[in-house]
């Protein structure tokens, strides 16, 4: 029972601090005016959404110097059918990143980066989609697309919503595993980038199905500690630090105990670490912890074939 409590909480955690990361600034708004439909005020955009039973797209693109932002503008949002079909189910929001950076004030700046990272746009443009609490479901960049194609696909967007909250309610009257796959199943309607963002429907999850008969929530910690080792280990391996890095593994081993798959993935960051510092026998031995968890799993054929490239580096320094 406390694992589970813990995990609950673990997992709210996680995305309150997402969503405490754009406090104050994730629903603030732009300082142009709405045109073509289009709302500037993400808070606003939220405040319609909820009152007209709309989802959020919110467009995140750079109106001047952005050659793709401009073939997305021209080949799919501009035409007739787009307004008239997207706007039945969405609100639509503008987030814009002038060319000139100049133009960008502090707050500006901080404002529009904590948007980018919240709703995990990596490139301009990139099309989001989310309901209307803002909680995203999907993203959709534009590169080399039939227009055609692409309008088809971000139309068929909106039934991953409904088909989510169709499971998530449906599970809501069953118990055990009956109830994690429903839950599972609509959680699959959501992007992987977007899983954290779901820390009660992650927690019930756990609940209903503790073994993780599905492997579902071992996908979602392997995720996770990638991300957590690349927030980690990030500086250090920017200063070749590599030296450094196993103990702060072992830190982190420590205080979130991570398990199976999770606990070979943060082994082979150590093994990388040693063989970067070219400590080749304390590779080999912290491989031989990875393959010991499961020999079976692709983490430890990754072990091993580190422990082959050390040894044919043994055999050439003899």
């Amino acid at each position: 029972m406390q694992k589970r409590v813990s995990l609950t909480k673990k997992y709210t955690l996680i995305t309150s601090l997402l969503v405490a990361s754009v406090s104050g600034v994730l629903w603030a708004h732009d300082t142009e005016s709405p045109r073509d439909g289009w709302h500037t005020d993400l808070e606003k955009g939220k405040k319609l959404a909820q009152q007209e039973g709309k989802d959020l797209l919110i467009k995140f693109t750079r109106s001047q110097g952005c050659g793709w932002c401009l073939k997305l503008e021209k080949e799919v949002i501009s035409q007739t059918s787009f307004k008239e079909q997207m706007s039945q189910n969405y609100i639509l929001v503008i987030i814009n990143y002038p060319r000139d950076h100049r133009q960008w004030s502090p707050e500006f700046k901080k404002r529009h980066e904590q948007l980018k990272k919240y709703y995990h746009v990596n490139h301009l443009p990139n099309l989001v989609f989310a309901d209307a609490n803002g909680r995203p479901y999907e993203s959709k960049s534009y590169r080399n697309q039939n227009p055609e194609v692409y309008f088809k696909e971000i139309i068929k967007i909106h039934d991953q919503r409904k088909n989510r909250d169709a499971a998530l309610a449906a599970a809501q009257h069953a118990e055990g595993k009956v109830k994690a796959r429903l839950l599972e199943k609509g959680l699959a309607e959501v992007s992987r980038k977007y899983h954290l963002y779901y820390p009660k429907v992650l927690a019930e999850i756990t609940k209903a199905d503790p073994d993780d008969t599905s492997g579902f929530m071992g996908k979602i910690r392997v995720s996770e500690i990638h991300k957590a080792m690349h927030h980690l280990l990030a500086s250090y391996y920017e200063e070749n630090n590599y030296l450094a890095i196993p103990a702060v593994i072992d830190d982190y081993i420590k205080t979130h105990q991570p398990k199976n798959e999770a606990l070979q993935i943060a082994l082979l960051y150590k093994v990388k670490a040693c063989y970067m510092a070219h400590q080749y026998q304390q590779a080999k031995m912290i491989a031989d912890e990875v393959i010991k968890v499961n020999a079976a799993s692709r983490s430890a054929s990754y072990a091993l074939s580190i422990k082959k490239r050390i040894e044919r580096i043994d055999k050439k320094e003899k």
